[in-house]
């Protein structure tokens, strides 16, 4: 803003000011900011007048074509184009040539790698090549407005997860190959602005773009927006909870997601199981529902269980501690509420620890059951059985050494695996 003085009189500076597009990224909201912005283009001590003037712009007469066209070269380089929303590129891209050849599909290919960069999503996502010369600025419009709103840098794990477990097509994700995002599917994915930042939550919205090209079935947007979401994603019927619904409805009792929980990614439901998030949801989607319930190659390999007598057992103890999320930087952990009777219930936790798998490119999932009815915990691999071995861990060595490192890390004090199953 204080570079605009440069450039500008005051008089332009406030018509530039007002243009609809440019306005919520220039326009200072708060009387401060405007006598600091006066300072900056005067460099005089702020005057009510200035701060009169620059209350006043707003209500000034739109900018016309002319005056769009006549903004020196300069402005649009260094002020304009860096700050303006990407969605008011196709908006602007009609008021000149000029204009047009900044915002064109040169320009947007350029922003649109520059924020794949910043959300570590480099070779995991890719314009499809094919895309007809008419619909690729739309397409570019569409996915870069998506990238720059919202942040993205958690999806990079969950690509590559669901692509092991065969949630994405083999053909189009794998090693060194990135997801094609084709015009249709990103327009069943991005319909409107509205559709991507207003019906879903953040999270969701953004799981939107990828789950079109899921191969558990489609995605619909929630029929209705209330403080509880209703939706379906993966084929899975999901409840999204508002903060004040997790409240104790018979007393001042807080739920224990309450403390985590955020609008972009707030607490949902699916069934009997309660997730802190939408996105622990969907890495549990894409992995441990695949392992534990759809009929794949994978088996329990080794399972302990011990009923509510020993509840508070010496070995569980040590389990319940493995939830804490500073020490489980190296695995990816899913954590829920196995909840039977109502939102504010915690009868039993829920915890997936996904690791490498014994060969490249799959995955293996630690998981353990802590409270309510029973404890459990179990081993999911598909690694083969080793031959003339009774013991789990001779039989299924690589998966044995995997568990192991998971739970001497996370105990304490450590614990072996192989005693413990």
């Amino acid at each position: 803003m204080q570079a605009l003085h440069q450039y500008l009189p005051t008089g332009e500076l406030s018509q530039l000011l007002h243009l609809p597009e440019l306005a919520p990224v220039l326009w200072p909201e708060r009387v401060q900011e405007r006598r600091d912005v006066c300072v900056g283009m005067k460099r005089t001590r702020p005057s009510e007048g200035c701060v009169a003037m620059a209350e006043d712009a707003l209500a000034s007469p739109p900018p016309s074509v002319d005056y769009v066209r006549r903004l020196p070269v300069s402005v649009w380089q260094d002020l304009v184009i860096p700050l303006c929303p990407v969605d008011a590129c196709g908006r602007l891209k009609i008021t000149g040539p000029y204009v047009e050849l900044h915002f064109s599909e040169k320009a947007l290919l350029k922003r649109f790698d520059i924020a794949r960069k910043r959300n570590q999503l480099e070779g995991l996502i890719a314009l499809d090549p094919s895309i007809d010369a008419g619909s690729r600025y739309d397409i570019l419009l569409r996915i870069t407005y998506a990238l720059e709103c919202g942040d993205w840098r958690m999806w990079p794990s969950f690509l590559r997860l669901a692509t092991c477990n065969g949630h994405l097509p083999q053909d189009r994700i794998g090693a060194g190959r990135p997801l094609i995002l084709t015009a249709d599917k990103v327009r069943e994915a991005i319909p409107t602005r509205a559709a991507f930042t207003s019906t879903m939550p953040q999270r969701l919205a953004q799981f939107g773009l990828f789950s079109v090209f899921m191969t558990r079935g489609s995605r619909r947007l929630p029929r209705e927006v209330r403080p509880s979401v209703y939706a379906e994603v993966m084929g899975f019927e999901l409840t999204v909870y508002a903060e004040d619904e997790l409240y104790h409805p018979y007393g001042d009792t807080v739920h224990p997601y309450q403390h985590t929980y955020s609008d972009e990614d707030p607490v949902c439901r699916r069934g009997e199981y309660m997730f802190p998030s939408c996105m622990a949801f969907l890495t549990w989607a894409a992995v441990s529902y695949r392992y534990c319930f759809i009929g794949n190659p994978s088996k329990a390999i080794a399972t302990r269980r011990e009923e509510p007598g020993c509840r508070k057992s010496h070995t569980f103890r040590h389990l319940s501690r493995l939830a804490n999320p500073a020490k489980v930087a190296q695995w990816t952990t899913i954590e829920f509420l196995a909840d039977y009777f109502h939102v504010c219930d915690d009868r039993r936790y829920n915890r997936v620890y996904v690791l490498e798998g014994h060969r490249p490119g799959e995955t293996m999932a630690v998981t353990m059951h802590l409270g309510g009815n029973d404890h459990m915990a179990a081993i999911v691999s598909t690694e083969p059985k080793a031959e003339d071995h009774n013991q789990w861990w001779a039989a299924y060595p690589r998966s044995a050494a995997a568990a192991n490192a998971l739970t001497h890390d996370l105990c304490e004090p450590p614990m072996d695996a192989n005693r413990f199953f």
